[in-house]
């Protein structure tokens, strides 16, 4: 599956989830832009430890008034299977 069958999955998730009007969590505003491609999130077991293997893909919601980004996991929306 590419990127942008992932992306147009989760925001169908969250459509059906009834997250449809989204408002930036830091200004309010409503006016963004969905990031066209899956990023990953890198998680580390401690500060300065980077394990390349554990990534949490997400979609990405930014703030056209502020640049504050909301992550959306693609886990969690059921777009991607857990291991």
């Amino acid at each position: 599956m590419d990127n942008h069958d992932l992306v147009k999955r989760a925001i169908d998730a969250l459509n059906a989830r009834g997250v449809n009007t989204y408002r930036c969590s830091f200004c309010g505003n409503n006016s963004f832009a969905i990031q066209d491609a899956v990023s990953t999130v890198l998680l580390t077991s401690e500060i300065r430890t980077i394990e390349l293997k554990n990534h949490l893909p997400c979609l990405v919601f930014i703030c056209k008034k502020c640049g504050h980004l909301d992550f959306f996991s693609l886990l969690e929306l059921g777009v991607i299977d857990k291991e």
